[in-house]
C-alpha cells in the first residue's frame, strides 16, 4: 500500500513539473508576441497580410460600401503585388453598392493613389517604381510614404526617401507613416520625426503629411509642434474620424480590379480646391 502511494504521489510530482513547464513555456511564447507587436508592429501586418494570401489569395468582393460623391483613391505597397494599372478601377455592385471585382459591375474612377517608397534607410519598396510609373501612366495623382524606423537615423532616413521617391511637381506632398514607439520616448520620438519632417520639407519647399492612426495621434502627435502639419488618419469602423485631417483610411479591406488581395481605401476630405493644394508646385 505504501509503495502505490509512493508511485501515486511521484506521478502527481511528474505531472505538475510537467504542467509547470508547459505553463512556462506559454508565458514566454505570449511574452515574447507582446514584445514582438510592442516594438514590431509591422511584422505582424506582414504576417497577416502572407496568411491572407494563403487563405484568400485575390478576394472578389469585399463588405465594404462605396462612398459615392467623394474624392476617393487607395495606397498600395508590395503587399498588393504586380498592379495591373490598365485595369484598376473601383468596381461597385449596383445592389449592394459594395466593392467587388465583378467585370460586368458599375466602375468608378480612383482619383489618387498613394505609394510605398522607402522604410528606414535600407529598404525600398519594391514596387514602388512600377506602381508610380503605372499610376502617372493612367495621369492619377500620385503620392509617396516612407515608413518611419525607430531605430534608424531619421536624416539618413530622410534621404533615402527623397532619393527614391523622385517626387516632382503634380505630385502630392510627401508623406511619412508613423505607426509605431518602440523604446523610445515620446519625447524622442517626437523629436526624430521632427528631424525627418524638417529635412523633407527643406527639400521639397512644403511640410508633409504625417501619416499614423486615431489612438497613435492621440498619444504621440497632439501637441503644439505638430499642430501645423497635414495628417492622413486611418481610423476603422466609425463614419468619420475623430481627427482633423485632410485624408482617412477607412478600411484596408477594399477590393480594386485589377489589384490583388485586399487594398487600403481613402477618402479625401475636401474639395477639389483643396486637393489641389496638397501637391508640390
Amino acid at each position: 500500500m505504501t509503495k502505490r502511494r509512493s508511485q501515486k504521489k511521484e506521478k502527481s510530482t511528474t505531472i505538475k513539473k510537467k504542467t509547470s513547464i508547459i505553463i512556462s513555456l506559454l508565458v514566454v511564447l505570449f511574452l515574447g508576441i507582446l514584445v514582438t507587436y510592442m516594438f514590431k508592429p509591422q511584422f505582424f501586418r506582414s504576417i497577416s497580410r502572407r496568411i491572407e494570401r494563403v487563405i484568400n489569395k485575390n478576394p472578389q468582393n469585399s463588405d465594404v460600401i462605396f462612398p459615392e460623391n467623394e474624392i476617393i483613391g487607395i495606397d498600395v505597397s508590395l503587399y498588393q503585388e504586380d498592379i495591373d494599372w490598365s485595369k484598376a478601377v473601383f468596381k461597385v455592385n449596383s445592389f449592394t453598392k459594395t466593392l467587388t471585382k465583378d467585370s460586368c459591375a458599375d466602375s468608378h474612377a480612383i482619383n489618387f493613389v498613394f505609394a510605398k517608397a522607402t522604410e528606414g534607410i535600407t529598404i525600398t519598396d519594391s514596387k514602388y517604381q512600377k506602381n508610380k510609373k503605372g499610376a502617372e501612366s493612367r495621369n492619377i495623382p500620385f503620392g509617396a510614404y516612407h515608413f518611419f524606423s525607430v531605430t534608424s537615423d531619421p536624416a539618413q532616413q530622410a534621404t533615402h526617401f527623397i532619393k527614391t521617391a523622385n517626387l516632382k511637381a503634380g505630385n502630392f506632398l510627401p508623406v511619412l507613416d508613423v505607426e509605431y514607439q518602440g523604446r523610445l520616448s515620446k519625447k524622442e520620438l517626437r523629436r526624430r520625426v521632427l528631424i525627418w519632417l524638417k529635412a523633407v520639407e527643406k527639400h521639397y519647399g512644403r511640410k508633409p503629411i504625417i501619416y499614423t492612426y486615431a489612438n497613435f495621434h492621440d498619444e504621440i502627435f497632439d501637441t503644439k509642434e505638430f499642430s501645423d502639419y497635414y495628417f492622413w488618419m486611418a481610423h476603422y469602423g466609425v463614419s468619420q474620424p475623430r481627427h482633423d485631417c485632410k485624408f482617412w483610411q477607412f478600411t484596408e479591406e477594399g477590393v480594386v480590379y485589377g489589384i490583388t488581395g485586399y487594398v487600403d481605401i481613402d477618402i479625401f476630405l475636401g474639395n477639389k480646391k483643396e486637393f489641389n493644394n496638397l501637391k508640390l508646385k
